[in-house]
């Protein structure tokens, strides 16, 4: 399940400390709308049964497929940070605590709009818009296999 807060991070090792192991927690400001999200829990999960992922942890393996790239550290830069938004994939019950925590969820970060176009295809050094911009991520996605 997903999910997005709008309440800033201001203690990112705070979040990452109760709820890292439990949930994988990202910059929702860096997603392509759902598709993207699904996309990228697919290949973790493929990668995890077949043996192929890159990270030893789900959150970091998640991020990896979520960012499009092989290098854990640059995965990292679509996590939360100091002053991020959060975006979230957890099971539901991690999801309420979350809530508790973070106050009401604001889960239309998640969508693709106009406004984050620009920043995604900065980030993922991409074209296209749209449609054409998620293809484009997704492409990146799946070449991590290779």
């Amino acid at each position: 399940m997903f999910a997005a807060f709008r309440q800033r991070v201001d203690d990112p090792s705070n979040l990452l400390n109760i709820y890292g192991g439990e949930a994988a927690l990202f910059n929702p400001l860096f997603v392509a709308g759902y598709p993207h999200l699904e996309f990228a829990r697919v290949h973790t999960d493929r990668a995890f049964k077949r043996g192929t992922n890159i990270a030893r942890d789900y959150p970091i393996e998640f991020l990896v497929r979520l960012s499009a790239s092989k290098q854990i550290e640059r995965a990292l830069k679509m996590g939360i940070g100091r002053g991020t938004l959060v975006g979230v994939r957890a099971e539901p019950s991690v999801i309420e605590k979350l809530e508790t925590f973070l106050g009401t969820r604001e889960d239309s970060l998640l969508d693709l709009s106009l406004d984050k176009e620009k920043e995604i295809r900065d980030f993922f050094e991409v074209s296209g818009s749209g449609k054409s911009l998620q293809k484009n991520i997704f492409e990146k996605i799946a070449l991590i296999d290779i």
